[in-house]
């Protein structure tokens, strides 16, 4: 009998695995996400089971083409799930008040400043770099709105993440894991009432501990898709433009100059009389002491290397 239990759970194992590694093969129609419950960017809650059009902008698919026959025309863009990031840089005349402008506008769109970030370039420049998240439909329109009534764009970079198969490829998955669930707990049942031994309860209930732990793993990994799907993340850098400079430097004084420039000379000359003296009271004597005894035993040697004279 304990054979033949572990026999179902290895058969039941073996199928959640095989179906798991074919769901990518598979065409399934979109799922709007899992059955935990998620949030909308407009603050309204789905579950799973029912298409949630609020948390998902309008680029996510409505209907998936019918198996064997490739989607055409704008139904194959619209059935695309993409993560749109942009990043701008922007020349502005005051950067506080444009950061201000910034809020209200993305305010005015649905979104929020996720973060945000102050440096302080000199005393008249301050440069503010923003995270902005607003709703995927509102992103065109949120980049003209940042751009409008700025100087310049100094860099402007737009992105986009195709996540559509990954997004399919989950949902196959977690549909797979949950009718193996399902067929472990009707097994737990029969355990429980046929056999009733607490090694077999133990080994079917890790294998369902198991599972649910994958079911867990997909369902938030499809939660952050949603979330990345329904909200674009545009990053904004927000600079002033840099002054020229004056042709005369401000508070310039010709007089302040000429004595800076006069003690700098009386110091110089301070340091080298200062090393005259130190050369003369305590270099000197000590060459002295050193060389002189040197020269004499040098001049012993020469006299001592002269040939001597012949007698008469």
């Amino acid at each position: 009998m304990k054979n033949t239990l572990l026999k179902m759970v290895g058969v039941l194992l073996l199928a959640a695995l095989a179906l798991s590694a074919c769901g990518a093969a598979a065409t399934p129609s979109y799922m709007p996400g899992p059955a935990a419950e998620s949030r909308a960017a407009d603050g309204s809650t789905t579950t799973a089971g029912a298409p949630n059009s609020k948390a998902l902008p309008s680029n996510a698919p409505a209907q998936a083409p019918a198996p064997g026959q490739p989607s055409t025309g704008s139904a194959a863009v619209s059935d695309r799930l993409i993560i749109k990031t942009a990043t701008i840089a922007l020349i502005v005349k005051n950067t506080e008040q444009a950061f201000d402008s910034i809020k209200t506008q993305t305010a005015a769109f649905g979104g929020f400043v996720s973060d945000s970030s102050t440096v302080r370039i000199d005393k008249d420049r301050v440069r503010i770099t923003a995270t902005v998240r607003v709703p995927a439909d509102k992103y065109d329109e949120a980049i003209k709105a940042f751009k409008k009534d700025v100087i310049r764009v100094n860099n402007e970079k737009l992105g986009g993440q195709d996540v559509t198969e990954e997004y399919t490829d989950l949902n196959a998955r977690l549909r797979n894991l949950e009718a193996t669930e399902k067929e472990l707990l009707a097994l737990m049942t029969t355990v429980r009432e046929r056999m009733q031994k607490a090694e077999d309860i133990l080994a079917v209930q890790r294998e369902i501990n198991n599972v649910r732990g994958q079911i867990e793993q997909l369902k938030a990994r499809i939660q952050f898709l949603d979330r990345s799907v329904s909200l674009a993340t545009i990053t904004v850098s927000l600079d002033s433009e840099t002054p020229e400079a004056p042709v005369t430097q401000e508070g310039w004084d010709p007089l302040r100059v000429a004595r800076d420039a006069l003690r700098g000379l009386v110091s110089t000359m301070q340091g080298l009389v200062n090393l005259a003296i130190y050369l003369l009271i305590f270099v000197a004597p000590v060459l002295l002491v050193i060389f002189l005894p040197l020269y004499g035993l040098w001049r012993l040697w020469r006299r001592s290397r002269k040939p001597k004279a012949p007698k008469a």
